[in-house]
């Protein structure tokens, strides 16, 4: 994994200072920040998630190994944020536990947005444990109705019971 250290996609203009990084690019600091895709696999289908409509075999095959994560995170040397959530449900990468212990051990803060639909007691025990600092939940609605229609597979009152209980712990 090669990481590409732009600030900008392409078409997008140049800053005034951006002709300076061009002709110094040892000089430009490496980004301090991190969202790492590492699956794109979902066991909900949401109705306003791109993966929901990604051909199915795409949807199983693609997880970011332990192995291409400390590659791509060490590439960015003094690295000191990195958000562990893309598409797809972190915890459905078998690698997820050793990328939350390797960002634990370097120091490195790190946000992880589950559904908490399927959260099991293991799996917020590591969540506490690595120190995931921010770990927003995605509730999309105030209606177990309205959410079966948002997050289809998911179940409303599990999600609820699921943070009261991440909560307690």
């Amino acid at each position: 994994v090669q990481v590409k250290l732009l600030a900008r996609g392409e078409r997008c203009g140049l800053q005034l200072l951006d002709p300076l990084s061009l002709l110094w690019p040892e000089r430009t600091p490496a980004p301090r920040m991190l969202e790492a895709e590492i699956t794109t696999r979902c066991y909900l289908r949401c109705s306003f998630c791109e993966s929901t409509y990604f051909p199915s075999d795409y949807r199983r095959q693609n997880d970011l190994t332990y192995e291409q994560f400390v590659d791509m995170v060490r590439q960015f040397g003094d690295l000191r944020y990195v958000n562990l959530t893309g598409m797809g449900s972190s915890w459905l990468n078998p690698d997820f536990e050793k990328m939350l212990a390797y960002c634990h051990e370097h120091d490195i803060y790190m946000t992880v947005i589950d559904s908490f639909n399927r959260l099991t007691l293991g799996q917020m025990h590591s969540l506490i444990r690595y120190g995931g600092k921010k770990i927003p939940v995605s509730l999309d609605a105030a209606t177990p109705e309205v959410y079966a229609k948002v997050r289809e597979g998911g179940d409303f009152y599990t999600v609820l019971e699921n943070v009261r209980l991440f909560r307690a712990l």
